[in-house]
């Protein structure tokens, strides 16, 4: 069995700008493994190699490629259609083009990508990066695309745990207060709660205050009431 401290230092999935920033906390078993933010260089395969090289433990590689506005990989892998985008065509479609895009990933060292959204909506700024406003469609398409990732040896991460897409505010920019829990189960949870029965493996969670759930000023990503209570408890989640 790991060392406490190394048990720790795997609990803990760091942002960097490049691979290479990430290189010495790697190779000490510090943390558990990396994604990158930013536009990344042609050759950040090259750069992954090396920063993983020797690591004790496989480390987590992950970027953010849900496609259209956000995609890391550009210069590497060529553009991607945003979620709107597909979501005019048929799941198969999306889910052959995801495969395809989580192949070239994993090629490139990637075994986790942060995507897809499965926010109802367009709203807190997501505008392109939804599937669209109808519960049954977006949890299709998520499914959909989940899967092939999956099954292309990348884990899905789906986002944004309880659902921005009618939100006001990115969550990014500042703390920001969505629907109450009651309202967010009736729909924006719906495709979140289908992944879920799924056995979707792994559910980011926002920056969002949930009246109902959270306490005041304290997003569900830091809610014990939500993750352990809601997340985990209500909704049954046992995945990352």
């Amino acid at each position: 069995m790991l060392p406490v401290e190394a048990r720790a230092a795997q609990m803990l999935l760091v942002m960097v700008t490049s691979p290479d920033v990430a290189k010495p906390a790697i190779a000490a078993g510090q943390v558990g493994g990396f994604g990158l933010k930013g536009n990344q260089v042609k050759d950040v395969g090259t750069q992954i190699a090396s920063a993983v090289d020797g690591a004790p433990l496989t480390p987590f590689v992950a970027a953010d490629e849900e496609g259209g506005t956000v995609q890391r990989l550009r210069l590497a892998l060529g553009e991607l259609p945003s979620a709107a985008t597909l979501a005019k065509g048929t799941p198969e479609d999306a889910a052959a083009l995801a495969t395809q895009h989580a192949t070239s990933m994993h090629e490139l060292g990637f075994n986790m990508n942060f995507a897809p959204v499965a926010d109802v909506g367009s709203g807190s700024g997501l505008g392109t990066r939804s599937f669209g406003t109808d519960p049954a469609k977006v949890s299709t398409f998520v499914e959909a695309t989940w899967h092939a990732m999956q099954k292309a040896g990348v884990i899905p991460v789906i986002k944004h745990w309880p659902g921005i897409g009618a939100g006001k505010t990115d969550p990014h920019v500042k703390l920001t207060s969505l629907a109450g829990i009651d309202t967010l189960r009736a729909k924006d949870l719906v495709p979140f709660q289908n992944a879920i029965a799924a056995k979707a493996p792994a559910i980011m969670v926002t920056h969002a205050e949930v009246p109902g759930l959270t306490p005041d000023g304290v997003p569900a990503s830091l809610s014990k009431e939500a993750i352990t209570g809601e997340l985990r408890g209500t909704e049954g989640f046992k995945g990352l």
